[in-house]
């Protein structure tokens, strides 16, 4: 298609997997998403500089990958840096999995810590309004005070109650203690 998300044109559409089923041969199929594949990359190059597409774009194992991820999965969990969301949520990818495979799309948004709370809220607000049915989350691994990731009680108490023992790591190798000492 020429959109992916209702008025969020495609920059480059992914190339979609041919047509195939189950009686083809390997080699059969391979012939096909390779000839697919060159027609899709000449329509690019025609298009778009080539030096635009990362070598990523230009692998067809990698697509080969993804298209058969996304056939064989139940639900596609994208995780995108949320400093940088839409470089990691292309509209021809929700075109592809929500509509052409009828999949549910959960997109992470990872690394909220890095980020503030309005920047979080509106990048939510623009995932549910560009891509419908997408259920967007948040994650961070690294919670602290002052970012996003909200009231801090909780995270002051474990690191309280589960201080870092630097002690045990500056002994030599025979003053070592005990897996119960620990």
């Amino acid at each position: 298609g020429t959109e992916g998300a209702p008025g969020i044109p495609l920059a480059i559409a992914m190339p979609e997997r041919p047509q195939w089923d189950e009686a083809m041969d390997k080699d059969a199929l391979d012939d096909s998403e390779q000839d697919y594949f060159n027609s899709w990359q000449r329509a690019v190059r025609r298009k778009y500089k080539t030096d635009d597409l990362s070598y990523y774009e230009r692998n067809l194992e990698v697509w080969r990958q993804l298209w058969r991820v996304v056939e064989a999965c139940d639900v596609v969990l994208v995780v995108g840096d949320a400093r940088y969301p839409t470089l990691h949520m292309p509209a021809s990818l929700y075109h592809y999995v929500v509509h052409k495979h009828r999949k549910p799309l959960m997109y992470v948004l990872n690394k909220i810590d890095l980020i503030d709370a309005t920047t979080l809220a509106h990048w939510k607000a623009f995932y549910a309004a560009a891509f419908p049915g997408v259920t967007v989350m948040e994650f961070t691994s690294h919670p602290c005070e002052g970012t996003v990731t909200g009231d801090h009680a909780g995270w002051k108490r474990r690191k309280e109650r589960n201080p870092v023992r630097y002690d045990v790591y500056q002994r030599s190798d025979d003053q070592q203690p005990s897996a119960a000492a620990l």
